[in-house]
């Protein structure tokens, strides 16, 4: 992939739209379904990655972009995602919440219990359930028994149901981003 060289004014995202920040995160779904498409992956999913020219988003940091083997069917950059775009979205759309607080406060987004203790009751509600609720409830379990500290990577049996196992998790990503869109 070629970087994209223009001008542009430097912008941070808590200086974004919620409009802005999920057009960042489609352009970061984007840059990461060509990628797959070339054998790589983003290794990392931060809104920092993202500038503005005028009001389109542009992908700015290639280092983000690694070599794949063909069977990984996972993205470790999923719950940076989550962090960076859908957390900030979800609690910007319920809780009529300024990006500003949140990423001048947290240098890597939103952390998963943060979020779902300020979501309260919202966290439940159908738009959120999969995307707030259900990471809020495993974050809590994981920090109980320890699970990050017993990270295992498993592939998936063949090449093609890596890529299949990756079009579904960016297919509810996008599906997920709907139900957060500004």
């Amino acid at each position: 992939m070629e970087p994209q060289v223009k001008n542009f004014a430097a912008s941070y995202p808590e200086q974004w739209t919620p409009e802005m920040l999920y057009r960042a995160a489609l352009t970061t779904l984007d840059v990461f379904e060509k990628s797959l498409k070339q054998g790589y992956g983003l290794k990392e999913a931060s809104a920092k990655n993202i500038c503005f020219y005028g009001m389109s988003p542009i992908f700015s940091n290639n280092d983000a972009l690694e070599k794949r083997h063909p069977n990984d069917g996972t993205w470790k950059a999923f719950e940076q995602f989550l962090r960076n775009f859908v957390f900030p979205l979800a609690l910007a759309k319920a809780r009529r919440m300024s990006l500003r607080d949140y990423f001048n406060t947290s240098a890597d987004g939103l952390d998963p219990v943060r979020v779902g203790e300020e979501m309260g009751a919202w966290a439940y509600h159908p738009r959120y359930l999969s995307l707030i609720a259900v990471p809020y409830w495993l974050t809590k379990v994981a920090i109980k028994k320890k699970w990050n500290e017993r990270r295992v990577d498993k592939f998936a049996a063949t090449p093609k149901e890596a890529q299949f196992i990756l079009r579904i998790l960016i297919q509810h990503l996008r599906n997920g981003l709907e139900r957060v869109r500004p």
